[in-house]
């Protein structure tokens, strides 16, 4: 994508000092800075935003250092940073919140009924 739309933030990280790792490393810094203090909140990102936004940035850079540094057959060339999202994960859950009519706070019995349904639905699917 970085070609394409000439973006360089979406680039494949390839090197640990390739640009996306410069800009994580600066997001995850930045997050730091700005975790409220003892005074009052201005300008600053609540505590627990703060704390998820700096260890998603450094948890994202030291999982591209580990893809493309470890001497093993999953050793990588170039890691797409594109593919670590949550999309899959909210698809999953809105499936569950339909399911439960609606309802934006599921509960396990939800999870566990959606999953019966669903595994009955293939079932009789593969039957017929």
């Amino acid at each position: 994508m970085d070609k394409k739309q000439r973006d360089p933030d979406r680039a494949v990280v390839d090197s640990i000092e390739s640009h996306p790792i410069a800009v994580l490393q600066s997001w995850a810094a930045r997050a730091k800075e700005m975790e409220p203090t003892s005074s009052p909140r201005m300008k600053t990102l609540t505590g627990d935003t703060a704390k998820a936004l700096h260890w998603t940035c450094r948890c994202l850079v030291d999982l591209c250092s580990h893809l493309l540094n470890v001497e093993s057959p999953i050793r990588h060339n170039y890691v797409p940073l594109g593919f670590f999202q949550q999309d899959d994960i909210e698809k999953h859950f809105a499936h569950f919140r339909m399911s439960a009519g609606c309802n934006y706070y599921i509960t396990v019995e939800d999870v566990q009924h959606t999953h019966a349904a669903d595994r009955a639905r293939l079932m009789l699917e593969a039957t017929e």
